[in-house]
């Protein structure tokens, strides 16, 4: 038994965000041992950076850390939400792909776009999305538009315990406090706000996977990792490929299962994701180069 557990914007995904918290406890760490004095400057550092206040300099540059923190996990949501638009293809409703492709430049309206299409999020994760994504424009963007209006706050401050529980103690009101000052946010908010992608990103996932045509996605995402080349497939690259995959008499195999788990395609004793057929496994394991090439060969779906 084959499953398919995420699609390839799921894995765009986690590549972007999947170490985000070590990544900042590791910056936040070593910025205390600036600011206590305990850390030793390297030699490669000290003709470049000479703090008048190393304190201050310190302080300043967890503000920094932090708000990276808020732009990469937002822009990381957005890259999920771009991705799925892109071959291999996880939009398999035309509606759907088509009222993505009027969303231009506004992460906060391919949300609203997730949302109509797909079981929405529960009110207070929406809420608090829209919120980062205001606050991450707010902290690049000077003339940035506020898109988190006064029901967002409503609904946050109305499911304040309750984000409390989900999210590690997260205090709403202090929250929404720094967000409307405009300050970088915290690291326990920072955090909040990674998970907070992480958790709408499985919820859209979940879905997107249980209406794949999963026979036309597994044969356009082998394409694109055999041939792809952007979003187009090399026909040269691709047919060289499968050659040395389906000519490869003792290896075979080997060879299409590797591929298969590389695209995210596994064999698994208790399914948890997308049930693959078996039958559509055996018929990869039957074909010849020729008929590889012609499979992989069908337009995108």
């Amino acid at each position: 038994m084959f499953e398919l557990t995420r699609t390839d914007a799921r894995a765009t995904f986690k590549d972007l965000l999947g170490q985000a918290n070590h990544f900042l406890i590791t910056i936040l760490v070593g910025l205390n041992g600036v600011r206590s004095g305990a850390t030793q400057i390297d030699e490669e550092f000290r003709t470049s950076w000479n703090a008048r206040s190393v304190r201050r300099s310190a302080e300043r540059s967890r503000a920094f850390a932090l708000d990276l923190a808020l732009v990469r996990a937002v822009d990381s949501l957005d890259a999920y939400m771009m991705r799925s638009r892109r071959r291999p293809f996880a939009l398999t409703n035309n509606s759907f792909a088509n009222s993505m492709d009027g969303t231009g430049q506004k992460i906060s309206k391919r949300l609203a776009v997730f949302n109509t299409f797909l079981d929405p999020l529960p009110t207070h994760h929406s809420a608090f999305i829209r919120l980062a994504i205001d606050w991450r424009n707010r902290r690049v963007h000077s003339l940035a538009e506020d898109i988190a209006g006064g029901e967002d706050i409503e609904s946050l401050q109305q499911y304040s315990e309750k984000l409390c529980d989900e999210f590690s103690g997260l205090m709403v009101e202090e929250l929404i406090q720094r967000y409307k000052t405009g300050l970088a946010p915290t690291f326990k908010e920072a955090a909040a706000i990674i998970r907070l992608t992480h958790v709408a990103v499985a919820h859209f996932d979940a879905q997107l996977l249980r209406d794949l045509d999963i026979r036309r996605y597994l044969s356009d995402a082998l394409a694109m990792h055999l041939g792809g080349h952007g979003d187009a497939v090399n026909t040269f690259s691709l047919s060289r490929s499968c050659r040395q995959i389906w000519d490869h008499p003792t290896k075979k195999e080997a060879k299409i299962l590797r591929a298969l788990r590389l695209i995210g395609i596994h064999p698994t004793g208790e399914l948890k994701g997308r049930a693959v057929p078996d039958d559509l496994i055996d018929d990869l394991l039957r074909m010849t180069s020729a008929g590889a090439i012609d499979f992989l060969s069908q337009p995108a779906g």
